[in-house]
């Protein structure tokens, strides 16, 4: 999904934001669940879960209730979809205080607002019931940053997934090159896309479809271990101009369209036409979510479909850097508890819930990566194979070992993206100028943004 946000409507959020924050402060916030109260009856109680609204995400949704309620029968789960608008339909929900108990975000969108109050810490409930299933501490790194939020915990990891590069088989076949391993390089990958590119038995073959959502490029300019920030979560300083930087930028927005001619433009893709899925472009990064159009150019799958346009696929880590390191985008979604629950301790059981095997089997059938490296060898990983024909899925597990999130908090992505980063992409795409021109200018408009936002904080 791709959330526009502008100055003034970011400002507006703020506002009607900081509205629900005062909301929040004059409510009863939920409180912790109470243990073990033998007395009380077990009345009957409904609580709601705000999703997404694709039919992947209701399956996934409607089995994990089945099983949940059926263990928990005094506990209703009403599931409320948004199938378009989420965030607005979110934030007009929670301003006329009618959201749901349990709220799907986004790992990198909730926390501007939590920072208003409209989600509950949980790290009391978490302490009292020893609760860590989907904490794994191997993955830690990953985590922190996209469930704790100013020192307190509020996400439960539903899905989390990292990105990597895909690869269509044929255009490698046609070329007679090897299929990229984990340990090839940049300047491998760079030569690839080239290679990969040319004239197949009269049909334009492309070596590489580039992304340009920054949340996608976020990767690429941190594959030597530089940052763009000081620091991922509410940063205050922009350090986009890094040269290391702007070189990265300038190939994945400029070069591959504009110099080198490895990727289509916008307007080559049009309708679906020369992209990853369609057969004749190499490579592109993509997360697992992308397993149906891989196997059926839709969102959604059917048998049949599967068996008239299947593409041969496989998929390797990102290449590393002349310095040996490199990065890879993993993130996901986590479900947060409404402050203003009136069913707090239901809540959290469902939570639990979702956070373990009894609703990550149905995450890992999906193609989307559980939260744990246990739920991913032994219930995502078997899954895939026979599913989605993908000989090794081992790389979208070992990129969490190199795992990063962008950008978190009330300045993110969307803003970022519609107020500086959005017209500088379109820039860079379309050939006006390159990244050692536009980036500088860029940076400096980004850090003006940052330094509106905390001089308004006082």
């Amino acid at each position: 999904m791709n959330v526009q946000l502008t100055r003034r409507s970011f400002l507006r959020a703020a506002a009607a934001t900081l509205g629900l924050g005062a909301l929040s402060a004059c409510a009863t916030p939920a409180s912790a669940p109470a243990s073990g109260d033998a007395g009380a009856a077990m009345e009957t109680v409904e609580i709601a879960w705000y999703e997404w609204g694709d039919v992947l995400d209701k399956d996934i949704a409607d089995r994990s209730i089945a099983d949940f309620q059926a263990e928990n029968p005094h506990i209703q789960v009403r599931l409320e979809q948004a199938p378009g608008q989420y965030y607005d339909k979110l934030q007009a929900a929670l301003a006329g205080g009618t959201a749901a108990d349990i709220i799907n975000n986004q790992t990198w969108l909730w926390q501007s607002f939590s920072a208003k109050g409209v989600y509950q810490p949980l790290d009391e409930l978490q302490a009292r019931d020893s609760y860590d299933t989907p904490f794994p501490a191997a993955w830690d790194s990953v985590y922190e940053t996209q469930t704790r939020f100013r020192g307190e915990l509020y996400g439960i990891p539903w899905n989390m997934n990292s990105m990597v590069i895909f690869y269509s088989k044929k255009p490698f076949d046609n070329m007679g090159l090897d299929y990229p391993t984990d340990d090839w390089t940049y300047e491998d990958f760079v030569q690839l896309t080239i290679n990969l590119t040319g004239e197949v038995d009269g049909q334009q073959q492309f070596g590489y479809q580039t992304n340009s959502s920054y949340e996608r490029l976020a990767c690429w300019m941190r594959l030597n271990g530089d940052k763009e920030w000081d620091q991922e979560i509410e940063p205050r300083e922009a350090l986009w101009d890094t040269p290391a930087i702007m070189e990265f930028i300038n190939f994945q927005l400029f070069a591959c369209i504009n110099e080198f001619g490895v990727s289509p433009t916008p307007a080559m893709m049009e309708g679906g036409n020369n992209q990853i899925d369609s057969g004749n472009v190499a490579m592109k990064m993509e997360g697992p979510w992308f397993f149906p159009k891989m196997a059926c150019r839709e969102w959604s799958c059917t048998d049949e479909a599967m068996a008239e346009n299947y593409v041969p696929f496989g998929v390797a880590q990102l290449p590393k850097a002349s310095n040996g390191t490199r990065a890879h985008m993993v993130f996901g979604h986590v479900l947060l508890m409404n402050s203003r629950t009136e069913h707090p301790d239901e809540t959290w059981e469902f939570l639990k819930f979702a956070g373990g095997e009894g609703a990550q089997k149905y995450v890992a059938q999906s193609g989307r990566q559980p939260v744990t490296p246990d739920f991913n060898e032994r219930l995502w990983k078997p899954s895939t194979i026979e599913k989605w024909g993908l000989e090794n899925p081992q790389p979208l597990i070992d990129a969490f070992e190199s795992g990063i999130v962008h950008l978190a908090g009330e300045v993110d992505d969307r803003y970022i993206t519609a107020e500086a980063f959005g017209p500088a992409r379109d820039r860079l795409v379309a050939g006006d100028a390159d990244a050692f021109e536009v980036v500088p200018e860029l940076n400096a408009k980004i850090q003006g943004l940052l330094d509106e936002y905390w001089a308004s904080q006082g």
